[in-house]
């Protein structure tokens, strides 16, 4: 079972290739460490101050476990400033692997 990990961010511009590049050098931490599968950031086509980072992880507990540590964390910080509103963070499931656990 793979789990993703949605992550919102609303920017008060819309953003720019600075801003891509902090996001990509997030996934680069990510990518060192057990359970990352992969990810992609998606930018509002319609609204360019959105943008949504999708990551496949093999197990909450992967995730929690390099969310937790906070190696991100200073590159985080330099997208504070820029932020609308704190980013929100969700953790998803297949369909069918939640209704398998909920049988």
């Amino acid at each position: 079972m793979s789990f993703k990990i949605i992550i919102e961010r609303k920017f008060k511009e819309p953003v720019s290739q600075s801003v891509l590049e902090i996001i990509d050098e997030i996934r680069i931490k990510a990518l060192r460490d057990r359970g990352y599968i992969g990810g992609e950031t998606l930018v509002n086509a319609d609204n360019g101050k959105e943008v949504i980072v999708v990551s496949s992880w093999s197990s909450v507990d992967d995730w929690k476990t390099w969310y937790e540590k906070k190696d991100w964390e200073d590159l985080e910080k330099q997208l504070g400033s820029q932020l609308e509103e704190p980013a929100k963070v969700r953790i998803f499931t297949p369909g069918a692997d939640y209704s398998k656990a909920s049988t």
